[in-house]
C-alpha cells in the first residue's frame, strides 16, 4: 500500500495508521534537520498527485485489518497540504471511521484560506514552527520561494481564530541555531499570540539531513520548556527512553509492524521512535526466537514476519 503506513507508534498521536497524501519529499521546505534526507530541487518539478479515490479503496482495506488505533494522521514523506484534494480527503476519512483523524503539517501554507478550511475539518492539526526571525526560518527551513516567517506566523494567527479543535503546535531545537535567548524571547512572543493548545518540543535525535545539524541537550529542553510556558513539554526521544504505548514493548511493536509490511532496520527506528542501536538488539532476539525473519533485497535487508514470507518486497 504505498499510501498507507503502519499502524506506527507516535510520540504524540499514540498508536497511529497513516496516510501519506503526496510522493516522498513533496514540500515546500528543505530542513536542515529532516530525516527523510535533503529535498530534491522544485524547479520545473510537478508530481502527480494520487486521487483520492485511490488513498481511501487502501485505508479501508487497511482499518479493516489493523489492530485498534489512536488517529488516522495524515502525513507521511512530504507535506500534505499540497494535495490540492486535502479538504475532500479528510471528509471521506470521516465517512470512513470514527476514529479521530490528524494532519501533520509544517504549517507553511496557513495563509491559504482554502488550506485552513480543508484542515478545520481535522480533528488535531499539528503544525511546525522552528523559529520566528526570518533569517533563522530560513536557515533551517530553507523554503522554496516566497516563503517568509512573518507569513507563516501571520496563517497560524489566522487559523487558530478560525480552527476550534486541537492545535498542537512543534518547534525543533538544533544546537546554536535556534536555542539562544534572543532566538527564543522572538519564539514566544509569536507563540503567545498564535495560542496553541500544547507546544511540543523536540530536538534532533535521529539522523538529519545536514550532517552538522546537532541535539540540544535534554537539561536545556527542560529548561525552555518552562520558559516557553505550563502548556510545553519535550517530546524528544533521548536515547534513555524506550517507547512503549497501551502496554506493549518495543517487541511487540516491531511484530506489528513488520505484519503490515517489510521495513528495514532504519524503518523500525524511525516509526518507533527509538535509537537504531536499541531496535538493532531487540530485532536480533526476535530473529534468534523465531518472531520474525529477514529478507535481503536489493542490497538492503528487510524484516518482516512470517506470514509474509513469500510476497515480494
Amino acid at each position: 500500500m504505498p499510501y498507507i503506513y503502519g499502524p506506527v507508534l507516535s510520540r504524540r498521536l499514540g498508536l497511529s495508521l497513516g496516510v501519506d497524501p503526496v510522493p516522498l519529499k513533496t514540500c515546500n521546505l528543505n530542513c536542515i534537520y529532516c530525516q527523510l534526507g535533503p529535498t530534491p530541487s522544485r524547479k520545473g518539478m510537478s508530481p502527480a498527485l494520487p486521487p483520492v479515490s485511490i488513498i481511501l479503496d487502501e485505508l479501508s482495506e487497511a482499518l479493516a485489518s489493523a489492530p485498534e488505533v489512536d488517529y488516522v494522521t495524515v502525513s507521511g514523506s512530504g507535506e500534505p497540504t499540497l494535495h490540492e484534494g486535502l479538504g475532500s480527503l479528510i471528509r471521506a476519512i470521516r465517512a470512513l471511521t470514527k476514529i479521530p483523524i490528524a494532519v501533520i503539517t509544517n504549517g507553511t501554507l496557513l495563509s491559504s484560506g482554502d488550506v485552513r478550511e480543508a484542515l478545520c475539518q481535522a480533528d488535531v492539526v499539528l503544525p511546525s514552527l522552528d523559529a520566528a526571525e526570518n533569517r533563522a526560518f530560513k536557515r533551517i527551513a530553507r523554503p522554496y520561494g516566497w516563503l517568509v516567517v512573518e507569513g507563516v506566523i501571520a496563517g497560524l494567527v489566522a487559523f487558530r481564530r478560525q480552527f476550534r479543535r486541537q492545535l498542537w503546535l512543534e518547534v525543533m531545537l538544533i544546537c546554536g541555531l535556534n536555542d539562544t535567548p534572543e532566538q527564543l524571547d522572538q519564539l514566544k512572543a509569536a507563540l503567545d499570540t498564535i495560542k496553541p493548545d500544547r507546544i511540543h518540543l523536540n530536538t534532533v535525535v535521529r539522523p538529519p539531513a545536514i550532517e552538522w545539524v546537532l541535539p540540544v541537550a535534554p537539561d536545556r529542553m527542560a529548561e525552555i520548556a518552562t520558559y516557553l510556558g505550563p502548556c510545553c513539554e519535550v517530546i524528544a526521544d533521548h536515547p534513555s527512553k524506550v517507547p512503549r504505548v497501551k502496554g506493549l514493548a518495543m517487541a511487540d511493536m516491531i511484530v506489528r509492524a513488520v505484519k503490515r509490511r517489510p521495513m528495514t532496520l532504519h524503518d523500525l527506528a524511525a516509526s518507533l521512535g527509538a535509537m537504531p542501536a536499541q531496535v538493532a538488539a531487540c530485532v536480533a532476539r526476535l530473529l534468534v526466537g523465531g518472531a520474525i525473519q529477514s529478507k535481503l533485497y536489493q542490497g538492503r535487508l528487510y524484516y518482516l514476519s512470517h506470514s509474509a514470507g513469500e510476497r515480494d518486497v
